[in-house]
């Protein structure tokens, strides 16, 4: 009888959002894992949006449009195709884990049916709702309530990426608190590393201690607060440290009119959307990371961004907001924490370390993620997870 591991995801590889990043490095590590066991058996469903095709047996895509008729289309393929698949493993072991959505219902009604292990991964999944602006109406919202009550039931495990979503699952559904675990992010060691910067590649001034943040520009991620910080500096007649801002969003043109209002435009470089294998070369065009995240957010859903993982993997220290789970950052002297939306104390920061340029790291970040948060170390927690011991 084999063991057989199923991942289930609704969200697509493609797209350079953090989900989009996390799905494609949790696949490439599942389809890339050897097993010593020849009685475990991997098999992927995800989700295709351009038409993708897989190129690996172990790989089911399923084409999807992204609105509500997409989503349910979706789920009736996915029934179809992974029912296949179970039916043809019935008499196995059977353990699906659920990278979950709320439009995903088939892995549910299905692991009733053929009696398989459930395990899943989620967020805070109705808070988000209102945080994104979704507002799916009452009735909607009642049901994807009450299907993911019938989810967090079923499942043996459920995964979360902080401390933060551990504590909304538990407070709004009353569950064994053995039966939610923690396993943050991830980033992927062999596209995020240590290499010479080249400035010249971005436009970037070389010889001045360079501030970088990469991510999805929009207003939670704080960088409003680093704009007016940089702004105060100017307003007091310090020194203004320059900043390197990679990535997108509806939040962008308030904030470069902030940054001509302050007269601080010229310190800062503004690199848009750029390949996700181009990443790699802006962090390392970097002296040191920022993470501001606004306190909203964080109390909301904490702080596992892969931005974190990746900034540590090329090796460079972190600016970050104070929060529970950015504490590692000092115990491990790996970056500094900075009162959440403090202005003053942001200014006063940067223009300390932008003066004292010593902060290094030198192979401590790299070291720290290759040891705990490469998607291969994360995706084996996820089996043993799934396919360990049941939580008493």
């Amino acid at each position: 009888m084999n063991n057989c591991f199923i991942y289930v995801s609704q969200i697509p590889r493609t797209g350079t959002a953090g989900q989009n990043k996390f799905e494609q490095g949790v696949i490439a590590s599942l389809l890339k894992r050897k097993s010593t066991d020849e009685n475990f058996e991997i098999k992927i469903f995800s989700a295709s949006i351009d038409g993708e095709q897989s190129k690996d047996e172990k790989l089911i895509l399923t084409p999807l449009r992204k609105n509500y008729a997409g989503f349910i289309l979706h789920q009736f393929r996915l029934f179809f195709s992974l029912g296949n698949y179970l039916w043809g493993r019935r008499k196995n072991n059977l353990y699906i884990f659920v990278r979950y959505h709320p439009a995903m219902i088939a892995p549910l009604i299905l692991s009733f049916i053929f009696n398989a292990r459930l395990t899943m991964r989620t967020g805070p999944v109705l808070p988000n709702l209102s945080f994104f602006n979704k507002n799916p109406g009452v009735v909607v919202y009642q049901c994807i309530k009450w299907v993911l009550g019938l989810f967090y039931e079923k499942s043996s495990s459920i995964v979360t990426v902080t401390e933060k979503i551990k504590d909304w699952v538990l407070e709004t559904y009353k569950l064994n608190p053995e039966k939610v675990v923690v396993i943050p992010n991830a980033t992927d060691t062999t596209l995020f590393f240590p290499e010479p910067p080249d400035r010249r590649k971005w436009g970037l001034p070389e010889n001045e201690f360079l501030f970088g943040f990469v991510g999805s520009i929009f207003e939670a991620q704080g960088l409003d607060t680093l704009i007016q910080a940089l702004g105060l500096l100017k307003k007091n007649g310090a020194q203004v440290p320059f900043i390197f801002i990679v990535g997108d969003g509806e939040y962008l043109p308030t904030l470069k009119s902030l940054a001509e209002s302050l007269g601080v435009a010229n310190h800062i470089t503004w690199a848009g959307n750029i390949p996700h294998e181009e990443v790699r070369s802006a962090i390392n065009a970097c002296n040191m990371m920022l993470i501001p995240i606004k306190k909203e957010s964080l109390e909301l859903k904490g702080s596992s961004a892969l931005k974190l993982w990746e900034y540590l993997a090329c090796d460079k220290p972190i600016l970050a907001s104070e929060f529970s789970d950015h504490q590692f950052l000092e115990k491990s002297k790996l970056g500094k924490m900075i009162a959440l939306d403090n202005i003053e104390l942001w200014a006063e920061t940067m223009a300390l370390e932008a003066n004292k340029k010593d902060f290094l790291l030198q192979g401590r970040g790299q070291k720290f993620i290759k040891e705990e948060y490469s998607y291969d170390s994360v995706v084996e927690k996820f089996i043993s997870l799934s396919i360990g011991p049941k939580p008493v």
